[in-house]
């Protein structure tokens, strides 16, 4: 858990069967976020990539998040591989700006990509595949990605 990275580096790294969240950060300017691996083989978890809000933050102006590899080789392991906004756990909280959420690969998760609770940033270019399992949260079926039109703006 990242409360804010204000112009950090996150890089190389391996999570492997955290729960909750493998990798959260609440806000901050100027973030890079690179080339990190999160995988799920045996635990159970909500989210793998989370750019989200901590602290009434969830401004991720100027940051970046790009050649992320986030995935589960078991189904049902990993509910949202790469989800951008905070809306999932309440309605009240928004991301600001998710900055750019660009070039990540998520496969094997029941949703790759969710995009929920967002009001600027960028979502492009990202690699998603081979959806799989069905305890989402979201009804009972495996996606590539969502986005809610009503809860994302300016993206």
């Amino acid at each position: 858990t990242v409360l804010s990275c204000e112009h950090g580096y996150i890089a190389h790294n391996v999570f492997v069967d955290n729960t909750d969240i493998d990798l959260v950060i609440g806000g901050g300017q100027g973030c890079v976020v690179e080339l990190n691996t999160i995988a799920h083989f045996g635990k159970y978890a909500f989210a793998g990539l989370n750019i989200g809000n901590f602290n009434n933050n969830g401004n991720h102006s100027g940051s970046e998040f790009r050649g992320n590899t986030v995935y589960s080789e078991v189904a049902d392991r990993l509910s949202m591989g790469i989800l951008v906004g905070s809306h999932p756990w309440s309605t009240r909280v928004w991301v600001h700006n998710a900055g750019r959420v660009v070039g990540n690969t998520s496969y094997g998760n029941v949703i790759n990509l969710i995009v929920e609770g967002v009001l600027g940033g960028e979502v492009v270019g990202n690699n998603i595949y081979a959806p799989q399992g069905s305890d989402s949260g979201c009804g009972k079926y495996s996606m590539n990605y969502v986005v809610n039109p009503a809860h994302v703006t300016n993206t």
